[in-house]
C-alpha cells in the first residue's frame, strides 16, 4: 500500500486508501497517516462505513455484503461440495456462529468444524461478483444492508475525492 500511496501522490492523482478496520489495516492507516504523511482524509477504514457496528469489531470488506447474501453466495459456490455432506446441502445462518464478526472467519470456522477443508473467499467473492453483474440482480437479491453498505462505502469515497 505505501508504493501505491506514493505512486499515486506523485502523479497527482485524487485517491482513497480503503482498508480493513482490522489490527493489519489499523496497523497500515498508521504507517500511512505517520510515516507517509498522509492526511487522515485519504485513508478510510472501514469501521467509518458502517458505524453502528462495535468499535472493538475487526471489518473486512467482504462484511459488507449482508448476512443473507452472503450466505447464499457460499451456498452457491459450493453446492457441488455440500451435496451429501451437510443436511439440506446448505449451510444456514442458524449453523453458524454469529458471534464471529468476520464473514470469512466465520466461514472458516463452519468448515474447519464440519471437516469440509478450507474455506475460499475468493471462491464465494466471484460468486457474488457472478450475481451482482448479472442485469437480472435487484437490491432484494442482494438485501438492503448490502444495498446500505455500499452507498455509504461509495458516498464516503466520493465525498472524499472532492
Amino acid at each position: 500500500m505505501p508504493f501505491f500511496a506514493r505512486f499515486l501522490q506523485h502523479e497527482g492523482l485524487k485517491w482513497v486508501a480503503l482498508l480493513d478496520y482490522d489490527q493489519l489495516g489499523r496497523k497500515v492507516a498508521k504507517e500511512l497517516k505517520e510515516d507517509y504523511g498522509l492526511n487522515a482524509g485519504q485513508v478510510l477504514l472501514l469501521n467509518e462505513v458502517i458505524p453502528e457496528r462495535e468499535e472493538r469489531v475487526d471489518l473486512e470488506l467482504e462484511d459488507l455484503i449482508g448476512e443473507s447474501f452472503y450466505n447464499a453466495a457460499v451456498n452457491e459456490a459450493y453446492e457441488d461440495m455440500f451435496q451429501g455432506k451437510l443436511d439440506g446441502g446448505k449451510i444456514t445462518l442458524d449453523d453458524l456462529d454469529l458471534k464471529i464478526s468476520k464473514h470469512t472467519k466465520r466461514y472458516g470456522e463452519f468448515f474447519k468444524k464440519n471437516k469440509l477443508g478450507r474455506f475460499d473467499k475468493t471462491l464465494v467473492a466471484r460468486q457474488i461478483r457472478y450475481v451482482a453483474s448479472d442485469s437480472a440482480c435487484t437490491e432484494d437479491k442482494l438485501g438492503k444492508e448490502t444495498v446500505d453498505n455500499f452507498d455509504s462505502l461509495f458516498g464516503l469515497v466520493s465525498e472524499r475525492l472532492r
